[in-house]
């Protein structure tokens, strides 16, 4: 293959100078007026032994270093552009694994988002309950105070009705009561207290 290649490049390098030459060639011999004598022909002629010469040299000294500098620059340019595949392959890796973990981070973000919904949401209903259930205590609290109110207003009625009974029953049963009654009701009361 590297054969090949500096065949096509001395057949290219070739074609060049003959196009070369002959292009200068013909501008000297059409810019030639009729009888000039023989110094333009031996100008001409040197011109091209000096550029065969210096084409000979070339391709014989230079022709090697200059295709080892293209063929290292070739290679180093080869090396820099997969270095540069590489990093690039690389970075697209990164960019999936980047991408991928996005998305697992979004998966995540919602299921964190739902957890939390839930949560709050159970908070809510037990705070509902709890409210619930301290109102219950408080209106129980509430039912027992006034229970307890109601009953001593009722042992206080009591009381003033007895107290105001007695007065009355010591106002008027003087002089309602005989000794026969206050007899009888002694022997009542002592009934019931010896059959108690």
């Amino acid at each position: 293959m590297k054969c090949k290649q500096d065949h096509i490049g001395r057949a290219g390098v070739i074609i060049l100078t003959a196009l070369f030459f002959l292009s200068a060639g013909a501008v000297e011999v059409l810019a030639a007026e009729g009888g000039g004598g023989w110094r333009p022909t031996y100008d001409i002629i040197m011109k091209w032994v000096n550029f065969g010469f210096l084409a000979f040299i070339f391709f014989k000294f230079a022709r090697r270093p200059l295709m080892n500098f293209l063929s290292d620059k070739k290679n180093e340019i080869s090396l820099q552009i997969k270095k540069l595949e590489d990093e690039k392959d690389r970075l697209l890796q990164r960019v999936r694994e980047a991408e991928t973990e996005l998305e697992e981070n979004v998966v995540r973000l919602e299921e964190l988002k739902e957890r939390i919904v839930q949560t709050g949401e159970r908070r809510k209903l037990e705070i509902i309950e709890d409210a619930r259930q301290e109102s219950r205590m408080i209106i129980e609290s509430a039912k027992q105070k006034m229970e307890g109110r109601i009953i001593q207003a009722r042992n206080r009625l009591r009381a003033e009705m007895v107290d105001a009974a007695t007065e009355l029953a010591l106002e008027k049963l003087p002089g309602l009561l005989t000794e026969n009654d206050n007899q009888k009701l002694l022997e009542q009361f002592m009934a019931h207290a010896i059959a108690k």
